[in-house]
């Protein structure tokens, strides 16, 4: 997932130097997974913008 907004981003001119991506997977969620609005909690992109 976090790829996937990379490359969208890279495709709309961003530097591919200026993104770095990181999967948590299970191990950062921020809800329950054992119920399906806490599965689709959890998948999720959190973007981190630095100024330049």
């Amino acid at each position: 997932r976090a790829d996937s907004v990379a490359s969208a981003l890279i495709t709309q001119g961003v530097d591919a130097s200026r993104i770095r991506t990181q999967g948590l997977g299970p191990a950062n969620p921020i809800a329950s997974n054992s119920t399906a609005e806490g599965k689709a909690q959890n998948r999720r992109v959190e973007i981190t913008l630095s100024p330049l």
